[in-house]
């Protein structure tokens, strides 16, 4: 625009301005929120000619670059910047070119809209078309969900979900993460299946049959499930199965049964599916034709018999009853082809000899023999049982002795079996009298694997009657003692000397607990009641089963060491009836020994303080101690919430207490039931912090910081849920107790969380909630979006309520970017209104300039610009500039955007307009409102009110020069006013610097007055000196002629007609024209150039006589297509016709009398001429001669 200008001052003019196209005529964009758009549209010749000018838009969210353009196709570049705004917001604004001779707006509006993703079904904006979109192309829609763009679908209420979509997400299954979140969000069911059996019944299966299980599902959806089988016989191929392997709803599930791995008759088994939320069962049995082997059959009643040869050895049956079930076995051993094992002949000669039937005895041993011999066997233990039952038979000592040395013999030359000693001891007299040896062997058997029962009996014998012989607990004395305890075949003293041992044992040994357990069983004895609880208490066992041990011991008054403390530690906790007394003085002066059971203690005396109310005093200030310790530490249980809300009030409350209060009343068990949940999560819809629970025994305590958060699980493999999982959860503190701990301290971290706007009611040290607030903001606790509307409950309430001048260094700490724009503007406000200019500031410079009261703005301007001293600043400007558009403007502002503002002329027009009312106009200001107005040739009425206040304040010459000429330059070329205080200036200009002036200057001056119906002496002599100089220099107009009147004009004007064109003076142009003086002959056309009297000012001068016309066309190369103009008429009349006295007069008069056949007036006319012609040329030659 300079370059312009300074053309324009020196008389060079753009003769032909470019038409400009530009390729968009508005711009539309919807747009997402917190994003930069850059577009782009072309400003372009359609000629091809280079064109140049400006671009600005207005406003902080629109920029175009680059500001100025230069070329025939120009490429301009916008930025759109949505940062800090939210879906719904409006902006718009105009895109301003300016060119030569050249206006135009390009307007522009944006509207935010919801975020969105682009998919197979179309853009997505919201849970709704995303659900769609799960519905048609699963697939697609678990990519777009473990995408973080989630995100942007889960807005308004929705945006509640983000802490669950972000910590289900972490977990290693994504497609259960995106079930769960479905459901959470209320989008879905959970998949369920159902099996169309759920039991079946096989038989006749042979070698390895298969078989398929149909399992449906209910719905679209993930699930992943696990078989188990609990029979060898069914075999499954796989165990894990999910929703991928169904075809529809149904799948068929393969499994195979294995028939060798059945047994005989009817076999059963379960297939177990089983998930997270479901468990179903399928029943499986299979008829089995194969039968047990008769060898199994006839083992299995051996072993039957055995047994009851123990039950008669330990007297629970007499002889009659063994006898009689001995023989009904036996009955069954043998059979049809069936050949009698010699075990089951050895029990019938037993029970006969038994019963002193020697000579049946006797007989069947023949028998026994026999098949002994028949067998060809070298099983000695058979052998020598058949020898030794002929010793009973015979009653020969002799035989008996011989028998006894071979099978001494057997035993010492390593046939060493348990018969054979079993034997011996009933045959070696020695050996049955020496019970150490006889122990000695009886371990030796033990050592050497043997665990035959009467093994066990062969010891109790001894043990029992001799109880010292029992001096230690070892693996052999503790299988012996168990099964003797377990028969109850010890006697007292030897249950004693047990008991004894084994509170000499160092630790815990569940077999002598279990030996315990049962001597106490059936003796009830006091020192083996001890004995167990000293073995518990050795092993640290407090488990609820061992309780009824401690309570024996207590009620028995047992003295011993920790005795009640256990008691305590295994109680059941749902214990709730009084404890006893004993129990109660015990831990009257310590409880520190109880640990966590402090707390049931203290429940169960609160709980039971009618019946125990002296006790209750008595424990009343111990309580109070521990309770308070408690809260300090941050604990809570249900017996800890009763002891707390009991004991405690408001007097014994102090800071520390009130601190760890919040969270306590805040706190909640967690149960649950699936064994494989290693982890809970708490997550919250407005808190960006996820807190984890500690586990213990499939339950936990939690500390929930809102009422909207979400329990996530995490099993053993990573997978999480959510609402799936069954679960139990239980606040302690109810709204009662938890409204009181409130009400006490309000600030704190959990209440201001929760509820800020009732804290702000509350709280009587504002200052301590802002520094929570703003803590709990700076560690990121909060959502982007609950920290909105906390900060705007925050600042509401401070701006409506609060005027604790302590407040004024929290406000420009809070972090604006997660604000709700009216947020923001109500703390910028607040901020002006404390006059914390600064930190107003910084928020205009980087959220643009906010709507708030315009005289706030005024004030926080005039501030700004005194203190920067009138330096240039852009958010400054932006400023003052909304203040001034909204009414609100004194001198200095106005001085201050006139010298900076450069924008639309509409608005540098009003802010000139405004500084007249002021008397303050700025001459930077009207310079740069002159340079672009005579550039876009716009607001031509405004352009001399602002060029003649311009001059006043003695504007540059360059610029006057510039307006001056292109007013003339319109005024000439293009016959636009100029007007009447235009003329008055080029007037004085033309005075005081003739030279100095253009052509252009005074030849709008000459015609201005051509047409003024009087003028001064002075502008008469002005306006002929003016046309003087033209005429010498042969610049010849036809309003020359008008000033005729006014003085002589020169004969070259007179007799001339004088064809004007204005054009581009970068080509010729050329006349093609013909005369006619109404004969009606045939014309012929002649051509000339015509002269460039002034750069764009063409003319061609003719001479044409009284009834002459000439017709005419004028040929310009510089314009497009036809560059002919169309044919003009043209012929003088009135006062263009020239009837004055010399000759070319005299002509044209003599041409009108003739037309008026008025002879006579020709005839003088004629010698008029004649005369006239004789006289110039004897004049002309005299004055040659002198020459």
């Amino acid at each position: 625009m300079k370059e312009f200008i300074a053309k324009l001052s020196k008389g060079i003019f753009e003769y032909g301005v470019p038409e400009i196209e530009v390729s968009i005529s508005s711009i539309e964009l919807d747009l997402e929120a917190d994003v930069v758009f850059k577009g782009s549209f072309e400003i372009s010749c359609p000629e091809g000619e280079i064109v140049k000018g400006l671009v600005f838009s207005k406003g902080e969210h629109f920029a175009v670059t680059p500001g100025q353009f230069l070329g025939a196709r120009n490429t301009i570049t916008y930025e759109v910047s949505t940062a800090f705004m939210e879906a719904g917001d409006v902006i718009g604004g105009n895109i301003h070119i300016v060119a030569r001779g050249k206006k135009i707006e390009i307007p522009w509006a944006v509207s935010i809209k919801p975020s969105g993703i682009m998919t197979s079904i179309g853009e997505i904006h919201d849970m709704d078309s995303f659900c769609e979109l799960w519905k048609e192309d699963y697939d697609e829609a678990l990519s777009i969900f473990c995408n973080g763009d989630f995100k942007k679908l889960l807005r308004d209420n929705e945006n509640r979900y983000i802490s669950l979509y972000e910590t289900l997400l972490e977990g290693n299954n994504k497609p259960l993460a995106l079930e769960e979140f479905l459901i959470a969000a209320e989008r879905k069911k959970g998949v369920e299946i159902s099996l169309v059996d759920h039991e079946r019944e096989y038989s006749g299966l042979a070698g390895t049959s298969g078989d398929t299980l149909l399992i449906l599902k209910d719905r679209q959806g993930y699930l992943s499930f696990r078989m188990e089988a609990d029979a060898e016989f069914i075999e499954l191929p796989r165990k894990q199965f999910s929703s991928s392997d169904f075809t529809g709803n149904r799948y068929e599930f393969p499994f195979c049964l294995a028939v060798d791995k059945m047994h005989a008759g009817t076999n059963f088994g379960r297939i177990t599916i089983s998930s997270h939320r479901q468990k179903l069962q399928f029943e499986i049995t299979v008829r089995n034709g194969k039968t047990k082997s008769s060898r199994n059959r006839q083992r299995s009643i051996i072993l039957d018999l055995i047994r009851l040869k123990m039950e008669y050895k330990l007297k629970r049956i007499n002889l009659y009853e063994w006898r009689q079930e001995s023989e009904r076995l036996l009955e069954k051993i043998g059979g049809a082809g069936t050949p009698q094992p010699l075990e089951s002949l050895f029990f019938q000669v037993e029970i006969m000899l038994e019963q002193e039937r020697f000579v049946e005895a006797e007989e069947l041993m023949g028998l026994v023999a026999e098949e002994l011999i028949r067998a060809n066997r070298e099983d000695k233990d058979l052998y020598a049982r058949y020898l030794y039952y002929t010793t009973i038979i015979k009653k020969d000592s002799a035989h008996s002795e011989a028998i006894r040395r071979q099978i001494q013999e057997y035993y010492e030359n390593g046939c060493d079996s348990f018969m054979l000693l079993w034997i011996l001891l009933r045959l070696d007299r020695g050996l049955k009298t020496n019970q150490p040896l006889k122990l000695a062997r009886l371990k030796e058997q033990y050592r050497k694997g043997c665990r035959n029962p009467f093994l066990y009996l062969e010891v109790l014998d001894i043990y029992n009657e001799n109880p010292k012989e029992l001096n230690s607990l070892n693996p052999f004395d503790m299988s012996v003692l168990f099964f003797g305890a377990k028969k109850e075949c010890l006697s007292l003293d030897l249950a004693r000397r047990t008991a004894g041992l084994a509170l000499s044992e160092k630790g815990f040994h569940p077999l002598v607990f279990s030996i315990l357990e049962h001597l106490y069983g059936k003796f009830e004895d006091e020192i083996i009641l001890d004995a167990v609880c000293s073995v518990l208490i050795k092993g640290s066992k407090t488990d609820e089963k061992y309780f009824k041990w401690f309570a024996l011991g207590v009620e028995k008054g047992s003295k011993i060491t920790k005795l009640y403390e256990y008691f305590m530690y295994s109680i059941s906790t749902g214990y709730t009836g009084p404890l006893p007394p004993t129990v109660l003085m015990y831990f009257l002066y310590n409880t520190e020994a109880l640990h966590d059971r402090q707390a049931y203690l203290f429940y169960n005396v609160i709980v039971n303080k009618k019946e125990l109310s002296a006790l209750y005093r008595s424990y009343l200030r111990r309580m109070e101690r521990y309770a308070v310790a408690e809260i300090k530490r941050g604990n809570i249980n249900e017996f800890l919430n009763v002891i707390y809300w009991e004991v405690l009030g408001e007097g014994s409350m102090d800071a520390a207490i009130l601190e760890n209060l919040p969270d306590i009343t805040c706190s909640y068990r967690l149960r649950y039931d699936n064994p494989n949940v290693s982890r809970v999560l708490v997550c919250y819809d407005e808190l960006a912090i996820v807190n984890e629970g500690k586990l213990t025994e499939n339950e936990t305590n939690l500390v929930i910081y809102t009422e909207n958060f979400h329990v996530i699980f995490e099993d053993l493999e990573g997978n999480r849920y959510s609402q799936s999982l069954p679960h139990s959860l239980y606040r302690y503190v109810d709204e009662k107790k938890y409204r009181q701990c409130f009400l006490q301290n309000p600030n704190s971290e959990v209440f201001i969380i929760r509820s800020i706007g009732e804290v702000l009611k509350i709280t009587k040290n504002h200052v301590k909630t802002m520094d929570i607030l703003l803590g709990l903001s700076r560690r990121k606790v909060f959502r982007c979006w609950y920290l909105k509307q906390l900060m705007g409950e925050a600042v509401d309430y401070y701006n409506d309520h609060c005027y604790d001048e302590a407040l004024d260094r929290y406000l420009p700490a809070i972090e604006a970017d997660c604000l709700y724009s009216d947020t923001r503007k109500t703390i910028i406000s607040m901020l002006i209104k404390r006059e914390l200019y600064e930190d107003a500031y910084k928020l205009f410079a980087r959220y643009g300039i906010q709507e708030m009261e315009p005289g706030k703005m005024m004030r926080m301007s005039l501030r700004f610009i005194a203190d920067r001293n009138f330096m240039p600043d852009s958010t400054l400007l932006s400023m003052c500039m909304y203040a001034f558009e909204n009414g609100k403007y004194n001198e200095t502002l106005l001085q201050y955007i006139g010298t900076y503002f450069l924008g639309p002329v509409k608005e540098m027009l009003a802010i000139w307009s405004a500084q007249k009312q002021f008397c303050c106009e700025n001459r930077e200001l009207e310079e740069n409102l002159l340079a672009v107005m005579l550039y876009a040739g716009s607001f031509p009425e405004m352009r001399f009110p602002v060029f003649h206040s311009y001059y006043l304040k003695g504007g540059k010459e360059e610029i006057r020069n510039a307006f001056y000429n292109y007013v003339a330059y319109e005024y000439i070329m293009k016959e636009k006013p100029a007007g009447d205080e235009y003329v008055q200036h080029i007037e004085m200009e033309i005075q005081e610097r003739f030279s100095g002036i253009n052509d252009i200057c005074r030849m709008a001056y000459l015609k201005y007055n051509a047409d003024v119906e009087y003028l001064l002496e002075y502008q008469i002599r002005l306006c002929e000196k003016i046309m003087e100089d033209f005429i010498s220099r042969d610049i010849r107009l036809n309003f020359f002629k008008k000033y005729a009147k006014w003085f002589p004009i020169s004969d070259s004007l007179k007799d001339k007609l004088i064809i004007e064109y204005k054009a581009d003076p970068a080509t010729p142009k050329t006349i093609r024209y013909y005369i006619s003086s109404g004969d009606g002959g045939e014309k012929q056309y002649l051509e000339e150039e015509m002269n460039c009297i002034y750069p764009g000012i063409f003319t061609w001068e003719i001479i044409l006589f009284y009834g002459e016309s000439v017709r005419y066309h004028i040929k310009d190369e510089s314009k497009p297509g036809d560059a002919r103009t169309r044919d003009v008429c043209r012929k003088l009349h009135g006062e263009e016709l020239y009837m004055g006295e010399n000759r070319y007069g005299i002509i044209n008069n003599i041409i009108l009398a003739m037309d008026m056949k008025d002879d006579e007036t020709v005839s003088n006319l004629m010698l008029q001429y004649l005369v006239n012609g004789h006289i110039t040329k004897n004049l002309f030659e005299v004055d040659e001669r002198e020459s």
